[in-house]
Formats: C-alpha cells, sequence, structure tokens
C-alpha cells in the first residue's frame, strides 16, 4: 500500500489514463492540422494517415512504460545475474 492506502495499481492508474488523453490529442491534433490544408492535397493525406501511427506509438510507449513500472513496482524483476545490458 502507498501513502494514500491504495493498492500500488491503483495510485499509478492516472499514468494509463494519460497515454489515453495524450494519444487521442494527438488523433485530433493532426485532424485539426489536416483540416487547415485544402482536400485532396499531399499534405492532408499525409497528416490523416499518420494519425493512427503516432497516436499508437504513443500509446504502447506509455502503456509499455507503465507496465514495466508496475512490474519492478511489484517486485518481478527478471534475473540478471550481476549483468546489465552494457555487459552483453
Amino acid at each position: 500500500m502507498n501513502h494514500a492506502g491504495l493498492p500500488p495499481t491503483v495510485a499509478t492508474l492516472p499514468i494509463a489514463l494519460f497515454s489515453l488523453q495524450l494519444a487521442a490529442l494527438a488523433w485530433l491534433g493532426l485532424e485539426m492540422l489536416a483540416r487547415q490544408f485544402r482536400a485532396d492535397t499531399l499534405d492532408q493525406v499525409l497528416l490523416q494517415r499518420s494519425r493512427l501511427s503516432i497516436s499508437a506509438t504513443l500509446l504502447v510507449g506509455v502503456l509499455g512504460w507503465w507496465l514495466l513500472d508496475e512490474q519492478r513496482r511489484l517486485g518481478w524483476e527478471l534475473p540478471r545475474e550481476g549483468r546489465d545490458v552494457r555487459d552483453l
């Protein structure tokens, strides 16, 4: 339990919700920027096609970071046998 009396996963849930908000904000921002260009121009098409990949990258990246942090917090460390990434 943390200082607020919540389980660690619930206490860090805002980070996961932040990833959803960040992805939605990126999607809407790219949509609004694409609307500034004339219809069927290369600029507009590229911005509209990039919405999904940019939003998904942000979502997966932040959720992955949150899940790795939760894994460490719950004590699920993988055995490294004293080696670090630089030692491989």
